[in-house]
């Protein structure tokens, strides 16, 4: 069974905060989440063989192929921001 406490560890480690009556529907939801868990252990698997999709799927694959390259001084003339032989992008990480 799930305790309130762990479920507010779990909280924690994911930094998230709940009411008391969200940390009190977590627990209660938790616990049902692991009785039906533990309802899936008690069936039959054996001779059953794993799979990844309900329906069976083919990748499609394609040859790779060579062909011309763009010319480097092209690409660069039409960049919005380009300096020497780079892309110039806003910085994303502070």
């Amino acid at each position: 069974m799930i305790t309130r406490k762990e479920i507010e560890q779990i909280a924690m480690l994911a930094r998230l905060e709940f009411s008391d009556s969200e940390m009190g529907r977590f627990t209660e939801q938790f616990n049902r989440m692991v009785e039906f868990v533990g309802k899936l252990q008690t069936v039959e698997t054996q001779g059953v063989e794993p799979t990844s999709h309900a329906v069976p799927l083919k990748t499609p694959y394609r040859e790779d192929k060579t062909g011309p390259c763009l010319n480097p001084q092209e690409v660069m003339n039409v960049a919005p921001d380009a300096v020497q032989n780079f892309f110039r992008v806003p910085k994303v990480i502070e």
